[in-house]
């Protein structure tokens, strides 16, 4: 199935909306735009989360490896996307 920016995809009889932006390395900063763009794509930060409300991020953290084995989420995304709320 191919599924482009913004589209709803099926699983299990259940539509989720995703969002698909290209980064090409994981420059901070190159980081930062693809995930805020990622999120606007789907309704802005504001469509899951309310100024003041407490929020827990969960990241895949397999185990200790370096960023680039690709074993768990690169730590620039995660920057990126505590960055994205607490803006």
């Amino acid at each position: 199935m191919s599924v482009e920016n913004g589209e709803t995809m099926s699983n299990g009889g259940d539509l989720k909306t995703v969002s698909v932006v290209r980064c090409e390395n994981y420059n901070r900063e190159n980081v930062c735009t693809a995930v805020r763009n990622a999120i606007d794509l789907v309704g802005g930060v504001g469509a899951f989360v309310s100024p003041g409300q407490k929020v827990f991020l969960k990241f895949n953290l397999l185990q200790g490896s370096a960023p680039e084995t690709c074993i768990t989420t690169n730590p620039e995304v995660v920057y990126a996307v505590a960055k994205l709320l607490k803006q």
